[in-house]
């Protein structure tokens, strides 16, 4: 086995709606959104959400509210239990150890953004009272 190629991480590409909540997953709720994805973005947003966002933001705390037995799964993934899904093993099959978000991009080959800072959170709360699309 060749070792640089065991060690290289696998791209894991996104839909367009996954890149939307993901960017939008601190700013209002994005519960109905997730459920509309696959089990496999769902399962993969909510370990970029863990990763990614802030625990201590209370939009991504009610977010993940709406996950709690996948992110017990999750929760039993990263604990090594040997209790793990098909969708978590898809995962990890697919992503690399665990289940890796580093080299999640969208369909043009972007990686995620970073999570919106408190301003512009701050900014996007107040143009989606102004009736704008939040959707980029």
């Amino acid at each position: 086995m060749n070792k640089t190629k065991d060690m290289e991480k696998k791209v894991v590409v996104v839909s367009e709606d996954f890149v939307n909540i993901y960017r939008h997953f601190n700013v209002y709720d994005q519960i109905d959104k997730v459920n509309k994805l696959s089990e496999r973005e769902k399962y993969l947003l909510l370990m970029a959400c863990i990763d990614l966002h802030s625990e201590d933001d209370p939009v991504v705390t009610h977010n993940l509210s709406g996950f709690k037995p996948e992110l017990e799964e999750l929760d039993n993934m990263l604990a090594d239990s040997k209790y793990v899904s098909d969708n978590i093993t898809e995962l990890i099959n697919e992503t690399g150890d665990y289940i890796e978000t580093d080299n999640i991009v969208d369909s043009t080959g972007k990686k995620l953004p970073d999570p919106f800072s408190k301003d512009e959170v701050r900014d996007l709360k107040i143009s989606l009272i102004d009736g704008e699309n939040l959707n980029n």
